[in-house]
């Protein structure tokens, strides 16, 4: 939230933003982010749909990503639920 309360403000480097507003649950991440074309739900059909032998460039076109994001998606470096 905004506030212009000069109490409620302390010195510190972009990274000690960066980590305050993560500690804090203001990160917007996952299905909340305002660029999230995958759902949660999506996420956990992607994982399932590869551990059953889909390719990744079929759910690549299904979902309409990129193939390497759902290489990422399969190998948790993004969206881990």
């Amino acid at each position: 939230p905004s506030c212009v309360n000069p109490g409620h403000l302390y010195p510190g480097s972009p990274m000690d933003n960066v980590r305050d507003k993560q500690e804090r649950g203001r990160q917007p991440k996952g299905s909340t982010h305002y660029a999230t074309r995958l759902s949660d739900q999506d996420i956990i059909d992607i994982r399932n749909s590869h551990a059953n032998g889909a390719w990744q460039s079929d759910l690549a076109r299904k979902y309409g990503v990129d193939p390497s994001h759902v290489s990422d998606i399969i190998n948790n470096r993004r969206r881990v639920i």
